[in-house]
């Protein structure tokens, strides 16, 4: 049987950040994608994870012990 992989632990949100410009710039760079494309996609995620942050954070204060 195959090995498993060893666990990769999952980079933190600033790092996550960093990569993700730097894809964004690689990607300017070789004329894959132009600027407005890539700040279009980028605002698109912007505006949807503070809703999903938002919800998870009620989901969580109304669970709490002594909340209804």
């Amino acid at each position: 049987m195959a090995e498993s992989p060893p666990h990769v632990p999952a980079p933190s949100r600033s790092e996550a950040k960093a990569e993700s410009r730097k894809r964004d710039l690689e990607t300017l760079r070789s004329g894959g994608r132009s600027a407005d494309e890539i700040n279009a996609a980028n605002g698109v995620l912007a505006r949807v994870a503070p809703n999903r942050i938002r919800i998870v954070a009620v989901r969580r204060l109304a669970s709490e012990p002594g909340m209804k």
